[in-house]
């Protein structure tokens, strides 16, 4: 399951960040979710709202049997703007971008 959240900044007029949400598996680790957010990254970055959009955020969640959430991990790209999402330098330096701010 996938969700996308879009969002507003006072910081940032006239932009937003956006939110992607996946379900994917209970225990997926920030280096796995790294080459995941690498690829909606460059979607993003080839798509019309790419000019305005300044910050990215993916995470991946589950829930356990109880319906509490398990297993956040959460990156950010907050220099989205300024990033190609080109696959240059190279891909490892494109997922080395990302920011752990979550799990």
């Amino acid at each position: 399951m996938t969700t996308v959240r879009v969002s507003k900044d006072s910081g940032h007029p006239g932009e937003q960040a956006i939110a992607i949400d996946l379900c994917i598996l209970p225990q997926v680790t920030a280096n796995q979710l790294r080459p995941i957010a690498t690829q909606y990254a460059k979607a993003i970055k080839t798509s019309p709202v790419a000019g305005t959009t300044f910050a990215v955020y993916v995470a991946n969640y589950a829930y356990g049997p109880d319906k509490k959430v398990v297993g956040e991990v959460k990156l950010k790209d907050g220099e989205f703007k300024s990033h190609l999402w080109n696959g240059k330098p190279s891909e490892k330096a494109e997922n080395e971008r990302w920011e752990v701010v979550g799990g």
